[in-house]
């Protein structure tokens, strides 16, 4: 019966507002994929490079460079902002734009577009994405986008959220 109930629940695509939602349950892990779902995943506004620079203490700035694959003769820039045990990788895709590669936050300093931030326990976790009607969450739940790869995961020790990874996409 368990197994059974294992296989209709990793199966489980249901319908919500006009989208396509799906949820899956594996053994420690839940996973809701939805359109945008983990895009922009802590709202710092179109030029998150500035709005982090802007935050005090303010973080610790290492820069990298390498060649763009798509462009010939092009440099392109990653900026590496480490605010303790925070750190977040921004990509700079042009002298106007920049966005959040991956992010791995230990801390409350930052929170979600959901309202989740690091402490908070799963029952505020599954009211901030009660959306999603979620009656429990294991050890990980993790937010993906359906149309391409960014990826938001909750890692929770107990009831209460220890850890935020981010990883996002750029071509």
């Amino acid at each position: 019966m368990k197994t059974l109930i294992s296989v209709i629940l990793t199966l489980l695509t249901i319908e919500l507002s006009g989208q396509d939602i799906e949820i899956v349950l594996r053994a420690d892990s839940l996973i809701i994929r939805d359109m945008n779902i983990a895009t922009n995943p802590f709202s710092f506004g179109n030029d998150p490079l500035s709005h982090l620079t802007k935050i005090q203490p303010y973080p610790k700035i290492d820069t990298g460079l390498f060649d763009n694959r798509y462009i010939p003769n092009k440099v392109d820039t990653l900026y590496s902002l480490t605010f303790g045990s925070d750190k977040i990788k921004i990509y700079k895709l042009s002298n106007e734009s920049n966005v959040v590669l991956n992010a791995s936050i230990a801390t409350d300093r930052f929170s979600t577009k959901h309202g989740i931030k690091v402490g908070m326990e799963k029952n505020g976790i599954i009211k901030a994405l009660q959306k999603y009607n979620i009656a429990s969450i294991p050890k990980y739940l993790i937010l993906e986008n359906f149309e391409y790869t960014e990826v938001l995961i909750f890692e929770f020790t107990g009831k209460t959220l220890k850890k935020i990874e981010f990883q996002g996409y750029v071509d």
